[in-house]
């Protein structure tokens, strides 16, 4: 078996995470793999290519070099970590994904594939419908998360340091239930810190700006400054179907969550005891107010949190992705 991972054009977190990082961990443990944005038809038969993973297929192109690919005994599965067809109207690229032609594409390059690979159990039964087999792959943690850096369990010295960090695509998720926690908290001497995107205008100027970084290693070196984690969002169906991968980031620096009751994080998150889960404007207030001012309970649930790292590792999961890869490449003649 070789597989080639096809990378979606926007080099972030979706490739690091569902391309990058597995592909690292599959060639780590002696499995012919690699993953490049840069893909070429006849490179890929010329290298004896199996089986091709592609990102988010949205171009004419590719689609054209993965039907030619399939004709010649190629077979290439669709990857996708979100519910594309359902994008929220909030979200700045939903005018992209509502184009008649762009879902056109999607459908296409989904109904043409050998199967499809998904981050969660909602994602995986909305792909159900295209009848095609479907491999749940869940979002994993670098294993450098390991680390001295991250495992101390000690917390830093001085405020208590509150953190949201995210990408310019949570337009819809500030809602006023978010802002009245962090209003009272702010109160108690807490600091906010607005990480990637500047939604502290949402947030009622609250904070400091942490400029985001692209360099994803990097910015989790940032993490375990800070004390509580927020993750709020939006109760939609594509959000739904997202994955707990900023809850368990968060977890794994030693961050206490307070996140949104909504299904991915309800997988990461046992209430009160390694985090928050909150539907109420109460719920937000009284969760980051008691992890504010209660330092006794915010080392106990960091441990706890810590504690779950080890199965998170792309190392401990990456077998996962070697036996869906070999189930969905081509018997040998």
């Amino acid at each position: 078996m070789k597989v080639q991972g096809w990378v979606e054009q926007d080099k972030g977190a979706c490739s690091f995470y569902r391309m990058e990082q597995p592909f690292h961990a599959l060639f780590a443990g002696g499995v012919n793999a690699s993953a490049s944005r840069y893909v070429r038809g006849d490179d890929l038969l010329d290298a004896g290519v199996t089986l091709v993973v592609a990102q988010r297929v949205v171009d004419p192109n590719a689609i054209i070099i993965l039907d030619a690919l399939k004709q010649r005994g190629v077979p290439y599965l669709y990857e996708t970590d979100d519910l594309l067809t359902a994008v929220d109207p909030e979200n700045p690229v939903s005018h992209f994904y509502a184009k008649k032609a762009v879902k056109v594409l999607i459908d296409t390059a989904i109904r043409n594939s050998a199967g499809i690979t998904v981050s969660t159990p909602e994602l995986a039964a909305e792909m159900g419908g295209y009848g095609l087999p479907v491999w749940e792959l869940p979002n994993s943690l670098p294993d450098y998360f390991s680390g001295s850096l991250f495992r101390s369990g000690q917390g830093h010295e001085g405020e208590v340091r509150v953190v949201w960090a995210g990408s310019l695509t949570h337009h819809g998720d500030f809602h006023e239930r978010v802002r009245y926690g962090l209003r009272k908290a702010a109160r108690n001497g807490a600091a906010f810190y607005c990480v990637g995107a500047d939604y502290r205008s949402k947030l009622g100027g609250l904070g400091e700006h942490v400029p985001w970084s692209r360099n994803i290693p990097a910015f989790h070196r940032t993490l375990p400054r800070y004390d509580i984690g927020l993750a709020p969002l939006k109760r939609s169906r594509f959000n739904e179907c997202k994955s707990e991968l900023k809850v368990i980031e968060y977890q794994a620096a030693g961050v206490v969550p307070v996140a949104e009751d909504i299904a991915p994080y309800r997988r990461a998150i046992t209430h009160g005891v390694n985090g928050f889960l909150c539907r109420t404007e109460h719920d937000w207030k009284e969760a980051i107010e008691t992890l504010v001012s209660d330092s006794d309970l915010r080392h106990r649930m960091r441990l706890e949190c810590l504690s779950l790292t080890s199965d998170r590792l792309i190392g401990a999961r990456v077998g996962m992705w070697e036996s869906a890869y070999t189930e969905a490449s081509p018997l040998p003649v």
